[in-house]
């Protein structure tokens, strides 16, 4: 009898020693960094960064931009990953094809078993930046016609592409 009354408050113990906690759930990362509108639908950007070029030119600038795309039918992953090259921001307003600005849109699709991963590069557009001279939110939004890259080369038909979005500079 001694032996049952000495488990029985031993389990007593232990079920008043766990604390019950809510379960967690995992919050959806968004930056609120800005948006990219992709095949007529916008989508908030879940991450926006920049990398200056040069060190002799602090006015270039590499910008990197990521989305989830996915729809609500799809389960697996589906983002878009978007690169913006500009070799210097003094002009504000640059123009594509004819000023300097280097794009690729990365399409990383895992529901899609034949083409998981697609290349897109704008032939045609502008981007707008808004520079900070020393630290703080630099600004910008694009509009642009990208086209599907296929061995190096832009094919298929025109996507319509606009974005905005905001980089911190330090």
């Amino acid at each position: 009898m001694r032996n049952a009354l000495s488990i029985i408050a031993f389990v007593a113990l232990a079920l008043a020693g766990c604390k019950k906690t809510d379960p967690f759930i995992n919050p959806v990362y968004q930056c609120n960094c800005g948006t990219i509108t992709w095949a007529g639908t916008t989508y908030p950007l879940l991450m926006s960064e920049y990398v200056e070029l040069s060190e002799d030119e602090p006015w270039s600038r590499r910008y990197y931009f990521t989305a989830d795309i996915r729809t609500a039918d799809e389960i697996e992953a589906h983002n878009l990953n978007i690169q913006i090259e500009v070799d210097s921001l003094i002009n504000g307003s640059l123009f594509i094809p004819e000023n300097n600005v280097e794009t690729l849109f990365e399409e990383v699709n895992e529901n899609d078993e034949l083409l998981p991963y697609r290349q897109f590069a704008a032939v045609q557009g502008v981007v707008n930046i808004s520079p900070v001279f020393l630290a703080g939110d630099e600004e910008g939004d694009y509009q642009m016609i990208v086209k599907e890259v296929v061995n190096g080369t832009p094919v298929g038909f025109d996507i319509s592409v606009a974005g905005d979005f905001k980089v911190t500079i330090e």
